[in-house]
């Protein structure tokens, strides 16, 4: 049976706080230009501006258009509505269609659309040998809590009703999408719904209030995310939903049921903590859960693949996931 400590030692070494993480050790030359560039010209851009009115319009029009490497992968995408959620589908052709992955996107829960997710999602599907499924779900702050997390029940209620086998069914997200896909697992147990294979969290969003994220971000600076920015879109988000609500704080609804779980992290981003302690949180639980907590990588740094080698490196091993999870069931 597949267990996280048996996977834990397929990596170098622990890190810090006893974390598994990837086999380099050191970041890439590219990486730390990456990472060097989004603190001097994307954070500023942020620092002082308003998750409102023209700030936001400017980030949902570059952040759409930051398909990066998409056209590098070969693939196909086409639309369908799940449930009354329109969706894109990416398959990149090498890919075959008995998996199929419902990834949810980042983007603070602002920005973000599939559009802006199609490189990352045709990278999944060569990874992973499966189709991608994006729902477009409604943003803040125009649709607060919790239309998101309803678009996001209502695709994966789509999903079943299409006839998609949840064994053959995996649930992701990143960061903002991370904190969906959790709260979406919450939901199932609840409603007693099918679960998923599995379900992988890149960089999520845990804790609403953000005091994790504004601890790390005081003692070391998040190159991507500017946190004075971040916190009035996470409250414009939730308004005044009681963070007591597993929907809205999802680490509390954590338990032995849970599918089979991977969290991806950066070292140098704020929500690290996040990450460490939903892990924490699934492996008291019982939940086989890995944690790869990768150096000196920035906040969902698997959208720079193509540019950042330990981008690829990081989607590769979420296709070697899931495959260790099939084996396992």
């Amino acid at each position: 049976m597949w267990s996280a400590d048996s996977t834990a030692r397929s990596f170098a070494r622990p890190a810090d706080a006893g974390a598994p993480v990837a086999t380099r050790q050191q970041p890439s030359r590219r990486s730390v230009a990456a990472r060097i560039l989004f603190r001097v010209a994307v954070r500023p851009l942020f620092r002082f501006g308003k998750p409102e009115g023209g700030t936001l319009s400017a980030l949902r029009f570059v952040t759409d258009r930051a398909t990066g490497s998409a056209r590098r992968i070969p693939h196909r995408t086409w639309t369908t509505t799940l449930n009354g959620v329109p969706s894109t589908w990416v398959q990149a052709h090498e890919a075959a269609d008995v998996t199929t992955v419902l990834h949810l996107h980042g983007g603070g829960f602002m920005t973000g659309s599939p559009r802006s997710h199609t490189a990352l999602a045709a990278r999944m599907s060569v990874a992973c040998n499966a189709r991608v499924c994006l729902p477009d779900y409604r943003l803040s702050p125009e649709h607060p809590h919790p239309a998101g997390a309803d678009d996001t029940l209502a695709a994966y209620r789509g999903l079943l009703a299409a006839g998609i086998d949840p064994a053959q069914l995996v649930v992701s997200g990143d960061s903002a999408g991370g904190h969906l896909a959790a709260c979406l697992i919450n939901d199932l147990l609840h409603q007693r719904l099918p679960l998923p294979a599995a379900v992988v969290l890149l960089s999520p969003v845990i804790d609403p209030t953000a005091t994790r994220a504004t601890e790390r971000d005081l003692r070391r600076r998040d190159p991507v995310l500017a946190v004075p920015f971040w916190l009035p879109a996470i409250r414009a988000h939730f308004r005044a939903a009681s963070p007591r609500d597993e929907r809205v704080t999802p680490i509390d609804g954590v338990d032995r049921r849970w599918p089979p779980t991977l969290v991806q992290v950066g070292t140098r981003e704020c929500l690290l903590d996040d990450a460490r302690a939903f892990d924490a949180a699934l492996k008291q639980a019982g939940v086989p859960s890995e944690l790869q907590v990768w150096p000196g990588q920035v906040h969902v740094f698997q959208t720079l693949a193509g540019l950042v080698p330990e981008a690829a490196v990081a989607i590769d091993e979420i296709g070697r996931f899931l495959r260790r999870t099939r084996a396992a069931a």
